[in-house]
Parts: structure tokens; sequence; C-alpha cells
């Protein structure tokens, strides 16, 4: 059964300060999965997945694997000097002054966020849907947004990132470790976006890390063709389709989407829906982690598997022949 997501109010939802429609619709809520996607058959869940490019399962995680993993990353926080002394560690408070949105190195290893984001519901998730055994990526993606409009995340598509493996069968998991209400700066996406090849293929075909040889030139050594591949869509935006939201709806279409996401809650999408952060206009600092999930059998792109993954930048370049 479907249940419809309550509405939120569209004034608490905001990129940088700004409204994120511009001159279009207001932001709408996302779809939920209303049945249980343990027990739904493989072929249901993967057409949900082609009509809207995710699916917001709420409930899945397991409630204290998400408060132990929340704790764990508080805990390096508090040890580093960057939560309030004003106020109970627990709370997220920041230090005055302190601004942070992206530390993946508080996780890597950790025994706590592994237990959420390699075993359990998660896992069996990917299983059913796979139909086969799961490959996390070994890299997982924390973020900690400080309050403030400076820590939103810019408008992307995951496979600029890691399209160096399969794309068509990795798939992002958006994973709140509390409560994280519209106002606190959610996860937001683009409606209909992962549908949208005429406007974004370009874009799609790029790799953040690459970039472009004449064909005419010597190649470097290690150069490789890019077989449909692109370098970096706009180096200015660092893999970014833009780095304005307000706009993209009119040159797109769709409205940007989202909802009050609870812990336990997981927001599954593909590598071509286009999404964001909202700004976090709360006092606390806003946890979530992006972990990825593939076939075993299929692919992983090299820089985010093994044991100290490289992830993007100047020791994962690689010269296209273009």
């Amino acid at each position: 059964m479907e249940i419809e997501e309550p509405p939120f109010p569209s004034a608490a939802a905001t990129y940088c300060g700004r409204p994120v429609h511009g001159d279009g619709s207001p932001p709408g809520p996302l779809r939920e999965f209303g049945g249980q996607p343990l027990y739904t058959p493989r072929r249901a869940l993967k057409d949900r997945l082609d009509d809207d490019g995710y699916l917001l399962l709420r409930g899945l995680m397991d409630l204290e694997a998400v408060e132990g993993a929340r704790v764990a990353i508080l805990a390096k926080l508090r040890d580093e000097g960057l939560l309030s002394p004003d106020h109970p560690w627990t709370e997220a408070v920041p230090h005055p002054g302190q601004t942070f949105s992206f530390r993946p190195d508080l996780v890597r290893k950790d025994p706590a966020v592994n237990r959420l984001l390699k075993s359990g519901p998660i896992i069996r998730f990917f299983r059913h849907l796979f139909g086969e055994t799961v490959r996390p990526l070994d890299f997982v993606w924390l973020r900690t947004k400080t309050p403030g409009l400076r820590t939103a995340t810019h408008p992307h598509c995951d496979t600029v990132y890691m399209n160096r493996g399969t794309v068509d069968h990795l798939y992002t998991a958006w994973t709140p470790l509390h409560d994280v209400p519209v106002g606190m700066g959610p996860l937001m996406v683009l409606e209909g976006s992962h549908r949208r090849a005429d406007k974004l293929a370009d874009y799609w075909a790029s790799d953040v890390d690459a970039t472009c040889v004449e064909a005419d030139a010597p190649p470097p050594p290690g150069a490789v063709p890019a077989h449909g591949r692109k370098p970096v869509w706009n180096p200015a935006h660092r893999g970014a389709y833009d780095i304005e939201a307000a706009g993209i709806p009119g040159t797109l279409g769709g409205r940007w989407l989202t909802t009050d996401f609870r812990a336990g809650d997981v927001m599954v999408f593909t590598m071509r829906l286009l999404h964001a952060s909202l700004d976090n206009r709360t006092d606390r600092i806003r946890l979530s982690t992006d972990s990825r999930y593939q076939p075993d059998s299929e692919p992983a792109d090299p820089r985010w598997v093994g044991v100290n993954p490289i992830g993007h930048g100047a020791k994962a370049h690689l010269d296209m022949i273009c």
C-alpha cells in the first residue's frame, strides 16, 4: 500500500539561503516505498527504481546500530574539540566558529559504522535486490554538516565520481544518523532527473578525475581511450552539475523533492539521479553517511575499494585520449 507523505513547510527548504524553486514549482515530498522491501518481489523494486530513480525506505535500519554510529562519530568530534563545551556532547552542538561538512576520515574502519553499513538490514536488502552477493564500496562518505549556509552540497550525480566500474548496478544509500527534518538540511533529489539523458548525457559521461589528451598528440604513459567517457563536465564545479539549485528545475524540469527523515530511514538511489542538500538552519550538526553497493560479480571502481581507498583527486588522475 502506498503511503502519502505528509506536507512540509517549503519555507524551511533553502539552499545557500535562497528558495530552491526559483521561479518554478515549490519543492515537493519524496514518495515513500510503502511495502516491506525485503519481502517485495525484486522486479517490483527495480521497476520503482526505474520509475522514480530512488527508494525511500522508512525504518529499514536497526535503531541501535544507527545510534551506535552516531555516538561513535560525535565522540571523535568531541575529542577534537569541535563540539560546544556549553552543551552535552551527544547533542551535537558545534563549537562556536567551527564550520565543517565532510569527514570520511572519522569513519574509516570504525566498527560501529561498519556494523551499520556493511552488515545487517542494508546488506540483506541489496542481496535481495541483486539476487547475489553484495559488494559494499570500502570508502564511506561521512557528512558532518554544521549550521549555516556554507555547507550545502552542490547539485550533482554520483556517476561522475565513480564510473570506472559498474554504473547501472551501483547504488547510493543515504543514511541519516538521527532525525533530520527539512530545516536541518537533508538530502533533496530532482524529480525525474535520472531519465533526462537528452540534457544530462554529456554530464553523466564525464569523469571528475580525468583530463583530455588530444588524439593527435603523443599520449602520456598510462593514457586510455575515452570510449564514451569524458573529462570532468566543468572543472570549476569539481564534478557538480551546477553550483546553484534554484534554476535547475526550470532547465531540466521536475521539482526538488525532500522530506523529514527519521533515524532508521534509508534513501537508495541511482548513479544518475541529480541530488543535493539543503541548508542546515538549526543549531546542531547534521550527521549522515553515503555508502555504495553493487553486485559482487561486477567490476568496482578502483578509487573506492581496498584497504585504503584513494578516492578522487590527484592520485586518481587519468589521461583520456579524446
